[in-house]
């Protein structure tokens, strides 16, 4: 399993170099297009960027928004990150930094594509195990964390399930 720094790392690690990434970077590494990522902001999805810099804050929720909107509506990926994270602006009601987040979820994410027989005990369990060391700011903060992962990894394996059904049905119409 990864740690939970592995994912977000190497952009973190670009971000210090660069002073944060401008919305032409930021919409290369997520594959969305620059107007997706101005409309969030508009929305207050995410924060707007500092000196036509993105931050940390920034690049991470817009990597979890569109690692989830193939499954979940924006307004429910957004609820969600608002029960873990509070206000998108506010880090004193965080339960966890967001590239801590995308971490985690990448490494849980990788952790069940490895199992083969999935189900919904197998996930809590690879959740439980990436967050047992995980330390609550405050009272109740591993409860949320717990549920919004369980809550996002569903989600996400439900997205990978429809787009192989789809593909299949593509191959099946083909022939």
């Amino acid at each position: 399993m990864q740690t939970k720094e592995k994912a977000f790392e190497p952009i973190r690690t670009a971000m210090k170099l660069t002073g944060g990434f401008t919305l032409s970077q930021l919409a290369e590494i997520s594959g969305l297009e620059a107007t997706t990522i101005q409309n969030w902001v508009k929305r207050g999805w995410i924060e707007p960027p500092k000196d036509r810099r993105y931050g940390e804050t920034s690049i991470a929720r817009v990597l979890i928004i569109n690692m989830l909107k193939g499954a979940m509506q924006l307004s429910n990926i957004v609820s969600l990150m608002s029960y873990i994270n509070g206000k998108v602006d506010d880090r004193r009601d965080d339960a966890i930094p967001d590239g801590e987040l995308y971490s985690i979820m990448c490494s849980v994410t990788e952790e069940i594509d490895n199992i083969g027989n999935l189900n919904k005990e197998t996930i809590v369990r690879v959740i439980d195990e990436e967050i047992k060391d995980y330390e609550e700011p405050f009272p109740g903060g591993k409860e949320k964390l717990r549920n919004a992962l369980e809550i996002m990894m569903l989600a996400h394996i439900s997205s990978n399930l429809k787009n192989e059904a789809d593909l299949m049905l593509q191959n099946f119409m083909a022939d």
